[in-house]
């Protein structure tokens, strides 16, 4: 047999030997961004590791290895806040949500989650590895930073540049269509300069409403510069 083959049966053996908990997040106001952690967490129990996933969306089926954490007050707010047609208002040419409703959603749903009993005694509970959504990860890294575990990005939007962009995930803006923008690929020149100055302003906002208008979460500033500006 060859080394090599013998090299991944022993890597195969020993990932079982040592399983992981490890922990989940997506802060996600669609049900969407949770099919790829479903994916993820089914490849990562058979391979023996304990599972812990927590998002704003009530769990739909039982799976061995997998513990589905709902805050109630997260689930509250995010069957309260999206309630749109994305699709269909894209497809007619309109933005899908406004500046304000993107920026609120983030800092909002984030009180929601951590005032909540659940989240609380998740608290007191130890990890080895957390995966995030690259999509409004910011609340998620104030946990990895309690926990003081390392953690990953998995990207849930595939036209989301946000935080995940500012850690490696690269964002063209001459061929990729800023979120908040009904454009597609098939842009001319003034349209992807268009698209520019509102990735741009958007970063902008972005970065501000991290930094300045989370006033009841001031504990989080230290730690997003540390691990979404700092890191590359």
């Amino acid at each position: 047999m060859k080394p090599s083959v013998i090299f991944i049966v022993w890597l195969s053996c020993i990932s079982k030997a040592f399983p992981a908990d490890i922990f989940m997040v997506t802060m996600g106001g669609t049900k969407s961004h949770k099919i790829p952690f479903w994916e993820l967490a089914k490849g990562l129990i058979s391979r023996g590791h304990n599972i812990t996933f927590l998002s704003g969306f009530p769990s739909d089926f039982h799976m061995n290895g997998l513990h589905e954490v709902t805050p109630a007050g997260l689930v509250e707010y995010i069957q309260n806040y999206t309630n749109w047609d994305l699709l269909g208002a894209r497809m007619s040419g309109q933005m899908p949500i406004s500046f304000w409703d993107g920026l609120r959603y983030a800092f909002q749903s984030c009180d929601a989650m951590l005032d909540d009993a659940e989240t609380q005694t998740l608290l007191n509970r130890n990890f080895d590895l957390a995966i995030l959504d690259g999509a409004f990860p910011e609340c998620s890294l104030g946990l990895v930073h309690q926990y003081k575990i390392p953690f990953m990005y998995i990207n849930t939007v595939g036209f989301y540049t946000g935080s995940i962009a500012k850690s490696g995930n690269p964002g063209s803006y001459a061929i990729t269509p800023n979120f908040y923008t009904s454009f597609t690929d098939n842009m001319n020149l003034f349209e992807r300069a268009l698209n520019t100055g509102v990735q741009i302003f958007a970063t902008l906002m972005h970065k501000t409403h991290q930094f300045i208008a989370w006033d009841d979460l001031k504990f989080l500033t230290p730690i997003l510069e540390g691990y979404v500006y700092d890191r590359k």
